[in-house]
């Protein structure tokens, strides 16, 4: 029985515990597999360093078998804080027990044989199919959204799959957004280029005006010096005075017209560092939609090579490639086939006891040995009652049929051979009756007989006779009757008469072939064994025709305290050959 519905379980690393418990059954310590997962959620499929306590339903990591340590410094560290380790169970999808090809065993057998198969294939299937590993949570739902013209993401949470744009279609659009942006961005660059020149030519302009203010003040002072200098002319001096005040004048209009270019050169400048400012921000909104697209052309790809486009297929060799539909580069092809195992041990399965249990009851089969050693028990339900409570749900028949498939009656079979018994003893009586008891009594009309022929060929009446021919009887009478009883050991035999005793070392075969072939058309015979034995083994009948049984086929089976065969056959006109058998279980001894 299997209670426990789990497969696997996963433990969180401390840095202290070394000992992990599971709860699932196993067969055999090798159906334990242990997957480690570090810190960066890579996984590694242990092979060394663990052990498996089969005892207490634990795996010690670091943990070796008594007799298998190594030295510390080749162990690794205890499971650290943000590891996980995963116990799982991998049971090898096959089914070794070989039952007798008997009823029921055969359709037991047949039932394990199907269901085998029928997990061969979902492991086929799921070997090929994309799978989460062992170490994610259980909780994970891989239900896929479907909407035409989709796809689909692993969410942020990583706990669901939820719809997303076709990759094949955005990365297209992302990259037209980009390059529209890069246009946009370089067209920024250039106005802000221009913006600059514009504030270099205004800075220019200043510093001229500058200049021209300075060189009229300097012409002022010139006039002033060379009026002093002619003060001893006066109509010279007043000339000049004249000439000055001019000069003045026109110097003061020359740095009016200065302070107006100063101005204008400061409204070009403060004009062009608005435009340089305003082509710095287009510069940098072009820079952040370029950055988006860039994002968004990253987020696409990532989307067309991690999401669905990738196709995952395994060769017969091992070999494991991609194919994309989006033109992308594959991931690199890697061998994934595992080196052969070593060769395991063989097991040895034998039948131990069949027992017959209650009405309505479950069929069991419980193994008495080892898992390599296996010793198979069998409780088998007994049938139903039928209408009268005696034949369990079934037809048994009164009397022998030569078409009938069903069972007959203990009685039906005891009358049978009591008839062909009485027959015979009739048939002899009657033959005795006929035989003369002197010779002179016998005709002699062919000559045959004389006083002086040899009888040693003839049977005698006060001897006892050997008949090495086969005698056909119309009766006979027999006052007492014994037959040879060969004793045989072994597990197979084919006999020729028809009494044996047996004794049984193993699962026993009786071939009733000999036996069978002397038998003429419409003509029977009983065939009798007594089956000793010191154990319990199974019993079967080969070469007899259609076998029907009186009881249960079941009850054909050899047991320690021994077993009572009686097998009548039958052929009948059409030369077909029917064997009703009789098993009687014996009871007491020493």
């Amino acid at each position: 029985m299997i209670a426990h519905v789990d497969n696997r379980i996963t433990y969180n690393g401390n840095g202290n515990a070394t000992e992990f418990a599971y709860q699932f059954k196993i067969l055999d310590r090798t159906d334990i597999k242990v997957m480690l997962t570090d810190a960066d959620g890579k996984e590694k499929l242990l092979t060394k360093d663990y052990y498996v306590d089969v005892e207490k339903s634990v795996v010690r990591y670091p943990g070796y078998a008594v007799g298998a340590e190594v030295p510390e410094s080749e162990r690794p560290a205890v499971l650290p804080t943000g590891w996980k380790l995963t116990i799982y169970r991998e049971v090898p999808v096959t089914q070794e027990t070989d039952l007798p090809d008997q009823y029921p065993f055969n359709q037991v057998e047949a039932i394990g044989d199907k269901l085998t198969m029928i997990a061969q294939q979902l492991t086929d299937t799921t070997g090929r199919s994309l799978k989460i590993g062992v170490s994610k949570s259980t909780d994970i739902d891989t239900v896929i959204p479907w909407e035409n013209g989709k796809s689909f993401r692993i969410s942020d949470d990583g706990k669901t799959l939820e719809l997303s744009e076709d990759p094949a279609k955005v990365l297209p659009l992302a990259q037209g957004v980009y390059a529209q942006t890069q246009a946009q961005a370089q067209s920024a660059a250039a106005s802000a280029t221009a913006a600059a020149k514009s504030e270099d030519s205004a800075f220019e302009s200043a510093g001229v005006a500058g200049n021209s203010a300075q060189y009229a003040s300097a012409s002022a002072a010139s006039a002033a010096e060379n009026a002093e200098l002619t003060s001893g002319y006066k109509q010279e001096a007043l000339t000049a005075k004249a000439d000055a005040t001019a000069s003045a004048t026109n110097a003061k209009a020359s740095e009016a017209n200065a302070k107006i270019s100063e101005n204008n050169a400061e409204a070009s400048k403060e004009a062009a560092q608005s435009a340089a400012t305003t082509a710095s921000n287009f510069a940098n909104a072009s820079r952040s939609s370029a950055n988006e697209a860039r994002t968004y052309r990253d987020n696409a790809k990532n989307y067309s090579e991690n999401v669905n486009v990738f196709i995952p297929s395994v060769s017969s060799a091992g070999v494991l490639s991609w194919t994309n539909k989006a033109g992308l580069t594959n991931p690199a092809s890697v061998n994934i086939k595992g080196a052969k195992g070593a060769t395991g041990a063989a097991a040895s399965i034998k039948i131990g006891r069949v027992t017959t249990g209650e009405a309505g009851s479950n069929a069991s089969v419980t193994n008495s040995g080892t898992a390599s050693n296996v010793v198979l028990n069998f409780t088998l339900p007994r049938g139903n009652d039928g209408k009268d409570g005696k034949d369990g749900g079934i037809t048994v028949d009164a009397e022998l049929n030569d078409t009938s498939t069903n069972p007959i009656q203990n009685k039906a079979v005891n009358t049978a051979i009591n008839t062909v018994k009485n027959n015979m003893t009739q048939g002899f009586q009657t033959v005795t009756a006929s035989i003369p008891t002197k010779v002179s009594a016998l005709e002699n009309d062919a000559g045959y007989l004389t006083q002086h022929q040899s009888l040693d060929d003839y049977a005698k009446k006060n001897t006892a006779n050997t008949w090495s021919a086969q005698q056909s009887f119309k009766q006979v009478l027999l006052g007492a009757e014994r037959y040879l009883s060969p004793v045989v050991s072994g597990s197979s035999n084919t006999p020729q008469m028809p009494v044996m005793h047996y004794i049984a070392t193993g699962a026993f075969t009786l071939s009733l072939l000999k036996i069978a072939a002397s038998l003429e058309v419409r003509n029977s015979t009983v065939f009798t064994a007594y089956i000793e034995s010191s154990a319990d083994y199974s019993l079967t009948i080969t070469d007899a025709g259609t076998l029907k049984y009186i009881g249960s086929a079941s009850d054909v089976a050899i047991t320690s305290a021994g077993l009572l065969l009686n097998i009548m056959m039958l052929k009948d006109a059409s030369g077909n050959l029917t064997s009703i058998v009789q098993a009687s279980k014996l009871e007491g001894g020493a």
